[in-house]
């Protein structure tokens, strides 16, 4: 509760409704769209970041159209590197997990490096999934709080919390797959495309081929 208390601190200067329904709105959001939500916040704020440092690069040595160029060229690589830090970041944590609990269970500092390379491994491959998941158990908690904040029963609130996240994980994990289905079924659909278009292009230079051998005899 102490720390929900300086989350309101932050929100001093609104009243206490709008408070609670901002931090509503954005329980919900870390519940549902969480993943996507991170994402799209490392994407700004790195790009504004190495954004502005291109921009003055750029006016230094081009002018006015450098600083443009600077701006822009900086605000996208600043954001896709961004959201690729985003990623190495799930990465990292989980394999300093995995190397600190083997370290203690193990007492063995081989294994536990191994382990923790592994996790690191597995948590870049496994960030969306990972985000997923967590992002929709901050949303829970931070709903867990507000509710009791506002005088809900533990059990209650306890009850919901766990309904949000729970469905909240299953939202965003099923529309990452949906996307994964999507891109899949649009390759292939490209793939048998130009097949198709290689077959009916080998096919007419066949049937030329034995137009002009039937022109000859």
């Amino acid at each position: 509760m102490f720390q929900f208390n300086q989350l309101l601190g932050y929100f001093s200067g609104l009243p206490v409704t709008v408070t609670i329904l901002l931090l509503l709105a954005l329980s919900l959001a870390l519940a549902f769209f969480g993943r996507d939500l991170i994402k799209v916040l490392a994407f700004l704020i790195t790009g504004v970041i190495v954004g502005a440092i291109g921009a003055q690069v750029g006016l230094h040595y081009l002018g006015t159209l450098g600083e443009v160029l600077g701006a822009v060229g900086g605000f996208v690589i600043g954001g896709v590197l961004g959201v690729l830090l985003v990623i190495v970041g799930v990465g990292i944590a989980l394999g300093y997990l995995g190397y600190s609990a083997t370290s203690a269970v193990v007492g063995s500092e081989i294994i536990a490096i191994i382990a923790g390379a592994i996790l690191f491994i597995a948590g870049i491959v496994l960030a969306n999934e990972i985000l997923s998941v967590a992002t929709a158990l901050l949303g829970g908690l931070l709903l867990f709080d507000l509710m009791t904040y506002m005088g809900t029963g533990f059990v209650l609130s306890a009850i919901v919390a766990v309904a949000v996240a729970i469905l909240g994980a299953w939202v965003q994990t099923m529309d990452l797959f949906g996307s994964r289905s999507r891109i899949k079924k649009t390759t292939q659909t490209k793939q048998t495309t130009t097949t198709n278009a290689g077959g009916s292009g080998s096919q007419s230079s066949q049937t030329t081929t034995t137009t002009q051998t039937t022109e000859e005899d």
